[in-house]
């Protein structure tokens, strides 16, 4: 077998190749042309029954020019009174461009659908968060700095919220042309999971006049 194409089963076997593109792919396994990825992708799907036998997840995205990247949905986010269930639960992907993605850190990205409008005049690179937006999450990024947008898990229930720490005191702040009481957490009283990621982008759903 062609050494790229064994490369590619190995990487599948140790991580979901159908979330990277083929420029990821390519960098991944110090391939320099992208389109290198793309032939041997081919011949693999061609192959009978490579998919079952190796395990391997190859999207048809894949094979074409643009890089899309699938982001598991893992529910929905509150942005305001807190109703959604922390879950892990995949409900979903959200199909994006990497072209059109801030992070590179595919594999710890993950989206939710925000409910409410508590943060409809927050600034998360110059775009507010309204309902029915997609909020994309790094799950990596747990130990947040001042002022960075966060998803909270507060009594078993996700909310999207500005984060803001002094001393022993944690704030969650809304932003939002209504009235929303923050949320005021002291140290000793959370738990690790307290933040379940930052986020890192926000996808806005397109509105048809």
């Amino acid at each position: 077998m062609n050494n790229t194409r064994q490369q590619i089963l190995d990487l599948s076997s140790r991580t979901d190749i159908s979330k990277m593109g083929l420029r990821e792919l390519a960098r991944e396994l110090g391939v320099k042309n992208p389109q290198t990825i793309k032939y041997h992708l081919q011949k693999i799907a061609e192959a009978q029954n490579v998919k079952e036998r190796a395990s391997v997840r190859i999207e048809k995205n894949m094979l074409g020019i643009s890089d899309l990247i699938r982001i598991p949905i893992k529910g929905s986010v509150s942005a305001g009174p807190a109703t959604q269930v922390v879950s892990d639960e995949t409900r979903g992907y959200l199909r994006i461009s990497s072209n059109l993605l801030n992070s590179k850190n595919y594999k710890d990205l993950y989206a939710l659908i925000v409910v409410g409008t508590s943060m409809n005049r927050a600034n998360v690179d110059g775009k507010s968060v309204n309902d029915g937006d997609y909020a994309i999450i790094d799950s990596s990024k747990r130990n947040p700095v001042n002022g960075k947008y966060v998803i909270a898990q507060v009594d078993g229930l996700a909310n999207l919220k500005r984060f803001y720490r002094d001393n022993a005191q944690v704030a969650l702040m809304s932003e939002s042309s209504d009235h929303y009481e923050p949320i005021f957490v002291h140290l000793d009283d959370s738990s690790e999971n307290l933040i379940q990621g930052t986020v890192v982008q926000v996808v806005n759903t397109p509105t048809f006049a």
